[in-house]
C-alpha cells in the first residue's frame, strides 16, 4: 500500500509539472512576438477541451494533482486561444 501510494504520488508530480510547463513556453513565446500564426487553432481547441475534461475527471475522483495541472493548463489553452484570436493580422 505504501509503495503504492508513494507511486501514485511519484507520477502524479511527474506528469502535473509536465502538463504544466507543456504549454507555457508557447504562451510565453506568442506573447514576445505578437504572433500565433504557426500555431494551429484546432490544436489550441483541442488542447482546451483535453484539459476541461481532464480537470472534470479530476474534480469528480478528488484527485488534486488532476485537478491542479489541469486547472493551469484550462487557463493558459484560454489564454492561448485568445492570442491566436487577438493576434490575426
Amino acid at each position: 500500500m505504501l509503495v503504492t501510494s508513494f507511486i501514485e504520488e511519484t507520477f502524479g508530480m511527474i506528469a502535473s509539472v509536465t502538463t504544466v510547463i507543456g504549454i507555457i513556453p508557447q504562451v510565453y513565446k506568442s506573447y514576445k512576438l505578437k504572433s500565433m500564426e504557426e500555431v494551429s487553432m484546432v490544436m489550441l481547441v483541442n488542447y482546451a477541451i483535453c484539459s476541461v475534461s481532464w480537470l472534470v475527471y479530476g474534480l469528480y475522483t478528488k484527485s488534486s494533482f488532476i485537478i491542479g495541472s489541469n486547472a493551469i493548463c484550462t487557463i493558459t489553452s484560454a489564454l492561448s486561444i485568445w492570442q491566436k484570436a487577438s493576434y490575426k493580422k
